[in-house]
């Protein structure tokens, strides 16, 4: 397995997106967030599980205010940014 790519390739999404643009894996992706810069907003990447591939599809993602995210209360975060795990 390949280290993760610093470059990240804008790539757009007709109706699905689960092989990597780059290497061909079809087993989808994994997902990471990225601080953009002067907002209060995360970018969406996928990144290949098999070749460290770093794509933006351009979605933006808006954490919601504090102490609305679902079952944590906004003492109990350690960052803006975390995700609560869904069961």
């Amino acid at each position: 397995m390949e280290k993760v790519s610093e470059e990240i390739s804008r790539v757009e999404v007709a109706d699905d997106l689960h092989v990597c643009p780059r290497c061909g894996y079809q087993r989808g992706f994994h997902l990471s967030f990225i601080a953009r810069q002067g907002t209060d907003s995360l970018s969406l990447i996928l990144i290949c599980p098999n070749c460290g591939a770093r794509f933006d599809i351009g979605q933006i993602v808006w954490p919601p205010p504090p102490g609305e995210e679902a079952g944590i209360p906004a003492r109990g975060r350690r960052s803006r940014a975390r995700v609560p795990a869904q069961r």
